[in-house]
């Protein structure tokens, strides 16, 4: 699927306001089934696209002509950079991970765009987004949750192929490949900014 002017002036105005992720749509506009991480150039899947499901009952939907082609299944370091780019810390390991302002309220601002997926399964006192990949051949199940709306923990489940509350981590490349620097951005929402008041002059 292109991207459409609006969206590329909507990454752009995220990157100019210091934003690493912005939602953009997937099969029409307006769903905003994709998040947008714009310092990596990946776009991710919702998790509400795949949830509860399996690796397995995932990957025959990737191929050409099935729901999902085009994805492939993320890598654990690459949701761990989403998370960091977000304003998550991250770890290998299962457990809390954090209790500040910032980074709660940076878990919640990354849930909203991802789905959440935790709380589906566990209740109010949860939120927080969390899927399927394999790494090195094993289901692992890696994310983050808020408990209590005071701690924030991070997912490093391994073994667990069909843990519940959980999607399954899908990625691509944006722009077919390559996502524009954030300065290229800059102008680029600039151009975009000046194009708009041209043609209101000429009107």
């Amino acid at each position: 699927m292109k991207r459409t002017l609006l969206s590329i002036a909507l990454a752009a105005s995220a990157s100019l306001a210091g934003a690493s992720q912005v939602s953009v749509d997937w099969l029409g506009a307006g769903d905003g089934l994709l998040t947008l991480d714009t310092a990596s150039g990946l776009e991710w899947l919702d998790l509400s696209q795949t949830y509860n499901q399996t690796v397995a009952g995932v990957l025959p939907q990737i191929g050409a002509g099935q729901v999902f082609e085009g994805f492939r299944l993320a890598t654990a370091s690459e949701v761990h950079t989403l998370m960091s780019n977000a304003g998550i810390p991250v770890s290998t390991t299962t457990g809390t991970i954090a209790a500040t302002a910032a980074e709660l309220a940076a878990a919640d601002a990354l849930t909203a765009l991802l789905s959440e997926t935790v709380g589906q399964e566990f209740g109010a006192d949860y939120r927080g987004s969390r899927g399927h990949l394999l790494d090195n051949g094993a289901d692992l199940v890696p994310g983050y949750y808020i408990i209590d709306g005071t701690s924030l923990f991070n997912d490093y489940f391994t073994g667990f192929a069909s843990w519940p509350g959980a999607g399954v981590w899908l990625v691509r490349a944006a722009n077919g490949g390559t996502v524009p620097e954030p300065g290229t951005l800059g102008l680029l929402a600039a151009a975009l900014a000046g194009l708009a008041l041209s043609r209101k002059k000429s009107v």
